[in-house]
């Protein structure tokens, strides 16, 4: 992560950065890679030190869709559009009430 100019200040103070949890995936394609995970932490921790307060909502649907359509008998179609729109609705809900 590039660093402000020296003097410089961020336009926002606090900032809601929503991820899918499939960005989580990697090259993967499925749970979490480590290594993505670990790149994500430096760039948060690069934002934080400018004096950003952050709050991360990450989605769940990835998790969802692997592991219960998986056991469920449910086609991925159906599961990944019921999954979308429901996350849709619960993750700027999830947001604001921490």
């Amino acid at each position: 992560m590039d660093s402000l100019p020296a003097g410089a200040v961020p336009v926002y103070r606090r900032v809601l950065l929503k991820l899918s949890g499939e960005v989580l995936a990697g090259e993967q394609g499925y749970g979490i890679d480590p290594d993505v995970l670990a790149q994500l932490a430096e760039e948060v921790k690069g934002v934080v030190g400018l004096g950003v307060r952050m709050a991360i909502v990450i989605g769940g649907g990835n998790i969802f869709r692997g592991i219960a359509a998986s056991t469920g008998g449910m086609d991925r179609a159906t599961l990944a559009t019921f999954s979308d729109r429901s996350s849709t609705i619960t993750a700027p809900s999830s947001g604001l009430s921490g």
